[in-house]
């Protein structure tokens, strides 16, 4: 049962950590297209410090609630107690969150870019390659695609795949940092308490 649990919490937290920023500056900008960079700074600041509040209360109240069940003498286990909270914090958010609704601002979404690019990839890709001439060494090889597509999707193209270029040492850092806690977590066990 608790492994239901946890895999419906990490489903809906995976679903909405993406969206609720977004959809939160959506609320602020509204109708009203005059939002200073100084309020979209101030959503962002307090958004994640009470994000991070409720962090710091969760560290906070987890050993505290270790000693009260120790000193207690009561046979409960401590996770039940613990994810008990948690479901109580969600079930309060999402009431709240379910009462603003009638005053929520929903914004169509506009169209995935994602294939766009995609084709523009693989169309300026193929022209590269089957063209027989190649007068233009100087172009980025996505300047190939300018007869098919704007120029603000090869622009777009171009800034996104220079930005993956960034995710490259995100695995090696990923597999240390995971690495880092096996080797904790060995040494702790080893320790003599």
């Amino acid at each position: 049962m608790a492994l239901y649990g946890l895999v419906f919490v990490s489903i809906g937290v995976g679903g909405i950590k993406c969206c609720i920023a977004a959809f939160g500056v959506d609320q602020l900008i509204g109708n009203d297209q005059n939002v200073t960079s100084t309020q979209v700074h101030v959503f962002f600041s307090t958004f994640y410090f009470s994000i991070h509040l409720g962090v710091f209360f969760g560290m906070i109240t987890s050993p505290i609630i270790n000693k009260i069940l120790l000193y207690s003498g009561h046979n409960v286990n401590e996770y039940v107690i613990r994810f008990g909270m948690v479901v109580i914090t969600m079930a309060i958010s999402i009431s709240v969150f379910v009462c603003g609704t009638p005053y929520y601002l929903f914004r169509k979404s506009l169209p995935n870019i994602l294939p766009k690019m995609i084709k523009c990839i693989l169309f300026s890709l193929w022209k590269q390659l089957t063209s027989p001439c190649k007068e233009t060494k100087n172009e980025h090889w996505l300047e190939m695609g300018k007869t098919s597509f704007p120029n603000d999707i090869i622009n777009d193209t171009k800034k996104t795949l220079h930005m993956l270029c960034l995710y490259i040492p995100l695995s090696i850092f990923w597999s240390l940092f995971d690495q880092q806690v096996n080797i904790i977590n060995k040494s702790c066990k080893s320790y003599p308490y």
